[in-house]
This record gives structure tokens, C-alpha cells and sequence, in this order.
């Protein structure tokens, strides 16, 4: 449900959807078992570090985002100067079988070659390994110009996996119906926007609008409208054993 407490939340920058695929990716991290060595493809600044610590870590990334751009939503800064591996994730220069888990959120929309990114994550998993992964369904541009693709659906893993030896254990939506009219009326603003104190006032008043008209679609959000129109998807895959 959304409150006054979470409009205000969201007023500071807080995506409420991303907060969940967090949520989600800190359980799945936490299953993994202790020591298991795990790569994060695409990984960032490593926003889950404090999820990882059970485990032998390597960050992945292709390094070429600064965080400023002329076009979408940006981050302003972004730092990856720690990062472990610095390629392109659709070649990797790791052997074959070498991981026991792979971690990749939010990274294939900004890929060139998706598939081959799939392709590679498959080849350097062990038999039996995992991979937790989370991609939109539909996205806002962002991070342009490496922004290639506004999502993936369910069928498109459903489709890829067993080509490369994969199979879905888990899967779960980000958001529905209705968390798409919130994050993409109100959490697309642009920084700029929101410098004048009358253009806040008039957004916040905006949102709590949307966010009161889009609580009560969301309560009434049955399984089929969230298939027709979810944020994002989360996917536990698993490589099959020889």
C-alpha cells in the first residue's frame, strides 16, 4: 500500500520496484552456499556487496558508462574502478565451468548481443550451478547511449534456456498493471524538474493522484492483468547437470 510516508520516499529517489528486486536478489544471495565462488556480470558499483560476503566474489563489467549522457535517465556518477574483470560480457575470458553461481540484474537491456551473453553465463557455470538474474519487461531509457533494448518477457528465457542447457527453477514478476503507471509517471522525472521548489509541490501533488488511482487498480490486480503488464522479471536458473 502506499502511504504519505512513501510518496515522500519516492519524492527523494527511492524506486519502490527496485527496492523489491533487491529484496529478491539478497534472498536468492543468501541461498548460495558458503565459499561457493559467484561472478557478478555487469556488475556495476556493486550494489549488492553487502549481500555477498559468504561467498568468493569476482565483479564483471564492461566499464564504458560514466553516468552523464544527453538522452534518458542518468545516474551522474559511476564509479567502476574496482571492478575485478573489465570485457565485453559477451566474451569472457574465464575457462568453461569455472563459477558455481552467476549473478546479472538489469544488465541485458543494455547489451548488444543478449544471447551471447546467455550463451557465455551458461558455458562458464558449473553442472548444477545457479544463475539469479532480473531484466524489465519494459524499461525508460537509460544509461544512453548503452541502452539497446526496453526489456525481455518470460518467453524469451523460456525459449533460450534449454538451447543452452538452463532451466528455470524460479520466476517471479517486478510490479504489475498498476506499478507501471507509477514508475513511469513519476519516477521518470528529470533532476532538473525538481530544482524549483513549484514544480516539486506540483509533482508531489501529481503523484499522490497517480499513486491513490493506481493503489486501487492494484488491488484489484488479478493475475492475468499483471501478465499483461509487468515491470520486470526474476529468474532462478540452474544449469543442467551432464
Amino acid at each position: 500500500m502506499y502511504t504519505i510516508k512513501s510518496i515522500i520516499s519516492k519524492s527523494l529517489g527511492l524506486n519502490l520496484l527496485e527496492q523489491q528486486r533487491i529484496t529478491w536478489t539478497r534472498r536468492q544471495l543468501s541461498k548460495v552456499p558458503p565459499n561457493s565462488t559467484i561472478i557478478d556480470i555487469g556488475a556495476g558499483e556493486q550494489y549488492v556487496k553487502p549481500y555477498w560476503s559468504h561467498l568468493q566474489y569476482t565483479s564483471q563489467d564492461q566499464g564504458e558508462y560514466t553516468g552523464t549522457g544527453q538522452e534518458g535517465l542518468h545516474t551522474g556518477s559511476w564509479d567502476v574502478s574496482d571492478t575485478q574483470i573489465i570485457c565485453d560480457a559477451a566474451s569472457l575470458p574465464i575457462a568453461s565451468e569455472s563459477y558455481d553461481a552467476v549473478l546479472c540484474t538489469e544488465v541485458l537491456e543494455h547489451a548488444t548481443k543478449p544471447i551471447d551473453i546467455m550463451h557465455e553465463i551458461s558455458r562458464i557455470l558449473k553442472p548444477g550451478g545457479t544463475l539469479i538474474l532480473t531484466v524489465p519487461v519494459t524499461s525508460l531509457t537509460h544509461f544512453a547511449p548503452h541502452y539497446y533494448h526496453t526489456g525481455f518477457s518470460k518467453y524469451f528465457f523460456q525459449y533460450y534456456s534449454s538451447k543452452f542447457g538452463l532451466k528455470i527453477a524460479e520466476q517471479e514478476y517486478v510490479g504489475g498493471l498498476a506499478d507501471r503507471t507509477i514508475s513511469q509517471n513519476i519516477s521518470g522525472k528529470d533532476r532538473k524538474y525538481h530544482q524549483s521548489k513549484y514544480n516539486r509541490l506540483i509533482w508531489l501533488l501529481l503523484s499522490a493522484i497517480i499513486i491513490l488511482c493506481a493503489s486501487i487498480q492494484k488491488k484489484y490486480e488479478t493475475r492475468p492483468m499483471q501478465e499483461l503488464g509487468p515491470c520486470g522479471i526474476m529468474l532462478k536458473m540452474t544449469k543442467c547437470k551432464h
